[in-house]
């Protein structure tokens, strides 16, 4: 089965619904290039991937543009290909489907052994637009030590403070926002937001439903500072209407005016909100009682919720709120979408279990929880 070269939410919920209504096995081809990816897209593919090589007993991606293996060093610098890499049992490459699975698996871990380094995000941007991390929890490359310490022989999560370089990093990449009176309130709020939703991840997407460890799991987040043309990002986002209108409105009726925005994505394979938060397999809840469930994680004082204090997401949407940003979270048969930049500090969440109104949202492995911060005019 073939990628479409146009990474739109809709046509990854097309490709979706493809994948659930097939049997048998089958190679995910990839596409030269694949376009309109912009804000929550990426996350969408790479939780596409992960539903995909789940559902299979050999996972098998092939690159036919890809000529030779060291092509591959490049690709993987954006974060879906290399969890299509971490995910797969055969990779195939150029016209001929050479198996170069080993010699590609190396480079993948390779990439993931990078995180390591010190450097690796204050360095990053030189060679990419979007700094990331990526965890491979079954090959036991699940701690990279930019995110985690080794305390008494255990892997923890490093303290919020340590995610404040990444912030600031990012939001310095554009020279009018690292001028912004509202900069030190911009970083406060980035380095929350990427600490909360990636410790999301930890708490609770590294293990199924009865708490054994999952066969395959990757996770991690990637985040950017994008500053792009108006039009080409209205015309990009313009088949989600909820995304579209949060822009429409951030942007206004000016669109020469220029816009910036950060938007920082973390995935995941684990067992997704409700089942997480009720404890039971989808099989088992309503689309009603799955959509109440996915709700509830995101109220206050939620003492069974998805963060350890149960108030990881009450921050997250308490600084999306003040600073009139979006969030879109796809987990299980649910899409939650919620925009401040109209509905202020009333959390008003429009939550979806259909595609166009028309077909219902197929069940999705993990959760892919996407965060849009407005940072400013160009």
């Amino acid at each position: 089965m073939k990628l479409a070269s146009r990474g739109s939410v809709r046509e990854l919920e097309k490709t979706l619904r493809e994948v659930a209504r097939s049997a048998g096995s089958y190679a995910v081809e990839f596409p030269s290039r694949i376009t309109h990816r912009a804000a929550e897209g990426d996350a969408r593919l790479i939780q596409l991937l992960t539903t995909w090589a789940q559902k299979q007993k050999n996972f098998v991606t092939s690159f036919p543009s890809v000529q030779k293996v060291q092509q591959l060093e490049d690709l993987i610098l954006e974060p879906y290909a290399l969890v299509a890499l971490l995910l797969s049992d055969v990779i195939r490459i150029g016209k001929m489907n050479s198996n170069v699975t080993t010699e590609a698996l190396e480079l993948a871990i390779q990439r993931l052994e990078e995180q390591n380094s010190e450097s690796f995000l204050v360095q990053a941007r030189r060679r990419r637009s979007t700094d990331s991390i990526v965890c491979a929890d079954h090959l036991g490359m699940g701690y990279p030590r930019n995110v985690y310490d080794v305390v008494r022989g255990e892997a923890e999560l490093k303290p919020l403070s340590e995610f404040a370089r990444l912030a600031e990093k990012l939001l310095r990449s554009d020279s009018r926002t690292s001028r912004s009176p509202n900069l030190q309130r911009l970083v406060t709020a980035t380095e929350s937001l990427l600490y909360e939703a990636f410790r999301n991840t930890h708490d609770h997407a590294r293990q199924d439903l009865d708490a054994s460890p999952l066969k395959k799991s990757v996770r991690g987040f990637f985040a950017s500072h994008n500053i792009p043309d108006a039009n080409d990002l209205l015309q990009a986002v313009s088949e989600n209407e909820t995304l579209a209108g949060f822009f429409q409105s951030s942007i206004g009726d000016d669109r020469d005016s220029g816009f910036s925005y950060l938007s920082i994505s973390t995935f995941d394979s684990g067992i997704g909100f409700a089942q997480s938060w009720t404890k039971k397999p989808l099989e088992e809840l309503s689309l009603a009682q799955e959509s109440q469930a996915v709700l509830s994680c995101f109220e206050k004082h939620s003492s069974s919720g998805r963060s350890s204090d149960g108030k990881g997401l009450v921050r997250i949407t308490d600084y999306l709120s003040e600073h009139q940003g979006f969030l879109s979270l796809r987990t299980g048969r649910t899409l939650l979408s919620i925009d401040y930049a109209t509905t202020g500090k009333q959390i008003v969440p429009t939550i979806k279990t259909e595609i166009d109104d028309k077909y219902p949202l197929e069940k999705i492995s993990g959760t892919a929880l996407t965060l849009i911060l407005p940072t400013g005019s160009r």
